[in-house]
């Protein structure tokens, strides 16, 4: 499963966030935006699954949580 979302909001979120300093500056960034574009498409290839990551946080536990048992039956 692969939790995807646009690079813009990929940075905004590092940017405000308080408990990790990476993202913050425009070097990170540009380096989590080439990561963005080399390593996201190889794990999409991989994934059976992609969300979306723009989906909020509590109905993205929910699907996973649906999923898992699921997987258990």
């Amino acid at each position: 499963m692969l939790i995807s979302a646009p690079i813009d909001v990929l940075i905004e979120r590092v940017s405000r966030r308080t408990n990790n300093p990476y993202g913050r500056t425009a070097e990170q960034q540009a380096e989590i935006a080439q990561y963005v574009e080399s390593v996201e498409p190889l794990l999409r290839r991989g994934a059976p699954l992609e969300l979306d990551g723009r989906t909020p946080v509590a109905e993205l536990a929910d699907i996973i949580e649906d999923l898992v048992a699921q997987g258990a039956r």
